[in-house]
């Protein structure tokens, strides 16, 4: 079974296919957890979750969102930050570059981000961070380092709703991804041995908590 991102990096994607087709060449049996060009897979819908997460900020009255990306070369980044560019467009909305900042998957990565953001632009009323893991730096660095209140000054999403997602201060908003039911059906494609039809991505959903509240006065472009 294969979870976790794809990369962008070609010679490395045509490098880990190789190693899959010798496995399986030996017998192996695989199955892929999101679309990596690996069959069979578990399609998770990336982009889709997004748009939910952008369109919810929307409702609430942000115009200027900061985007806290995670690293540029992953493919599940891609899906996602072009599901938020995709409602952003659909909306009337602006996301330049420069309110997009590519980090690691960590905590300090999401801090170090936050920080970098709202350097370059004060003004930014919410910020959506591709993963819960960042998101808990993104609420340290705003509550912690520039004393902005956390949902009524600066509002925040996450991303896979992972457990500690609930305990954080705020609680936080996030997208729930479906990857109990992911991992089971990755499982049983491994045991059917099979490459099946092509599924339909699975259900995403947003998880509203306390880390998101309406935009203030600072909320426009």
């Amino acid at each position: 079974m294969i979870a976790g991102s794809g990369s962008v990096d070609r010679d490395l994607t045509q490098w880990f296919t190789a190693e899959l087709d010798a496995f399986r060449s030996d017998g192996g049996q695989v199955a892929c957890i999101g679309e990596r060009g690996i069959e069979p897979f578990v399609p998770l819908d990336h982009g889709g979750g997004a748009e939910i997460a952008a369109t919810e900020l929307w409702r609430l009255g942000h115009r200027r969102i900061g985007v806290v990306a995670g690293p540029a070369g992953l493919l599940t980044v891609h899906r996602r930050l072009a599901g938020i560019r995709a409602a952003w467009a659909r909306l009337g909305g602006e996301l330049p570059d420069s309110r997009v900042v590519f980090t690691d998957f960590t905590r300090s990565g999401g801090r170090e981000a936050t920080l970098g953001l709202f350097a370059a632009d004060a003004g930014v009323t919410a910020v959506l961070a591709l993963g819960d893991v960042m998101a808990a730096g993104v609420l340290t660095a705003l509550q912690d380092d520039l004393g902005r209140a956390v949902p009524e000054e600066v509002s925040v999403i996450g991303f896979d709703d992972v457990p500690f997602a609930v305990d954080l201060r705020p609680s936080l908003t996030t997208v729930r991804l479906p990857l109990e039911e992911a991992g089971e059906r990755a499982v049983q494609l491994i045991a059917d041995g099979a490459s099946p039809a092509r599924q339909a991505p699975l259900g995403v959903a947003l998880v509203a908590r306390g880390s998101t509240a309406p935009a203030g006065g600072a909320g426009g472009e």
